[in-house]
């Protein structure tokens, strides 16, 4: 375990926390209208805490709490051995937004399903595309809901494509070998969007009165190279598969409650 060694803080270094301190305090004043009015505001010497630094102390109540002074203790390694040094009565500004309460009783943690974690990579449409053509993706896989999307739908989506406007995330499932048949991939989210960028590159319906194949070059370009983010979850069994799709379609109107129930029945037979 390294040791650790008290610091005797130099006139200079402190006239240098003082200077920052006042640049830090300029900085704010002019940008107070930016600065949301607290909802809670600490007295000189109230326990805070600001993640996990240490003695924290508020030193100044800055602009009706908008903002204080802190000062905090550190530990940093010695340049010329292994040792800690300690550095106390270091000083910062900071915004009201970063100081906390300090928790003596430490409550529930919010954060759960830690198996449940998605990697998002940029892909064009033409990969997205590609992917149904020359791997195969199922797009009703068993938990999901019929297509209901109406022509509207379709053609909205077509011009947030081409307008530039985010249209949401693909997951896909990689299925294992066993499980293949004919597609590679099932659709977990992005099941209508998906479907509706293969039937207008397909020329199954027109935007504007024109079918993909009566789009110049420019704008064909545009379809196909169109950027999105998209995830592939691999080697994650059925139970897993369900919790994603509930925790994907849980919120907002993306799926009626009817749907998400008989997905939330079967999770748990």
């Amino acid at each position: 375990m390294s040791k650790k060694k008290e610091k005797i803080v130099s006139p200079e270094e402190l006239e240098i926390q003082r200077l920052a301190l006042e640049e830090s305090i300029n900085c704010i004043e002019k940008s107070l209208e930016l600065i949301p009015e607290p909802t809670y505001i600490f007295e000189v010497g109230s326990p805070i805490r600001i993640g996990n630094t240490q003695d924290i102390k508020i030193e100044r109540v800055l602009f009706d709490g908008r903002a204080y002074e802190i000062s905090y203790t550190t530990y940093e390694p010695n340049q010329l051995s292994w040792r800690l040094v300690k550095k106390e009565n270091q000083k910062r500004i900071v915004l009201w937004t970063e100081v906390r309460k300090k928790i003596d009783v430490i409550p529930e943690q919010m954060t759960k399903d830690l198996d449940l974690h998605l990697d998002f990579s940029q892909i064009f449409l033409q990969g997205i595309i590609d992917k149904a053509y020359y791997n195969g993706v199922d797009l009703s896989p068993s938990y999901q809901i019929d297509f209901i999307w109406s022509l509207d739908e379709k053609v909205k989506l077509i011009d947030s494509i081409f307008n530039g406007f985010g249209i949401g995330e693909f997951v896909f499932v990689r299925l294992e070998s066993e499980n293949q048949g004919m597609f590679e991939y099932e659709i977990l989210d992005g099941k209508e969007r998906m479907k509706t960028i293969l039937e207008f590159y397909e020329d199954r319906f027109s935007y504007k009165g024109m079918l993909y194949s009566d789009l110049c070059d420019n704008d064909q370009g545009s379809f196909i190279f169109y950027s999105t983010r998209f995830a592939v979850l691999s080697g994650i069994s059925e139970e897993q598969k369900l919790r994603y799709f509930l925790k994907l379609n849980g919120y907002g109107s993306k799926i009626n409650q009817e749907s998400l129930e008989k997905v939330r029945q079967r999770l748990i037979n």
